[in-house]
C-alpha cells in the first residue's frame, strides 16, 4: 500500500472513532511508546519521545477529564486529576531518573484506562 493511501486510511479510521475509543487507542499508543522503551533498555532509544508523547497526551486527557464543563461526576474528575498528577509527575521523574519499574508502571496506568475507556 502506498503512503498516501495508508495515511488516508489512518485518517479515514481515526475520524470513526468515538471520543473514547480514540482515547483508548492514544492510550495504547503511549504504552507501546514505553513498551518500545523497554525492551531497548540499555539504550532507551525513543525515551525522550515516548515520555513527551505521554506528557502531552496526558496533559490534555487530564486538562478535558476536570473541565467545569465536563459533565463527569465530581469524583470522578477529581480522582482523574489525581491520577493524571501522579503519571505526569512518574513520567518527570523518569526523565531525570529512569527506571524500569516506573516504565511498567505507567505502561499499566495506560492500558488499564484504555480498557476501562473500551468497556
Amino acid at each position: 500500500m502506498s503512503y498516501g493511501v495508508s495515511a488516508y486510511s489512518k485518517a479515514k479510521t481515526t475520524a470513526e472513532l468515538s471520543p473514547r475509543e480514540l482515547e483508548a487507542t492514544l492510550l495504547m499508543k503511549g504504552a507501546a511508546k514505553l513498551e518500545s522503551v523497554k525492551r531497548d533498555w540499555d539504550v532507551r532509544k525513543g525515551m525522550d519521545d515516548a515520555l513527551a508523547y505521554n506528557r502531552k497526551l496526558w496533559t490534555i486527557l487530564v486538562t478535558s477529564a476536570t473541565d467545569p464543563t465536563n459533565p463527569l461526576p465530581r469524583k470522578a474528575k477529581e480522582d482523574f486529576g489525581k491520577l493524571g498528577v501522579f503519571v505526569l509527575q512518574s513520567l518527570i521523574s523518569l526523565a531525570a531518573e529512569p527506571k524500569i519499574e516506573q516504565v511498567n508502571r505507567l505502561i499499566e496506568i495506560n492500558a488499564t484506562v484504555a480498557s476501562g475507556l473500551r468497556n
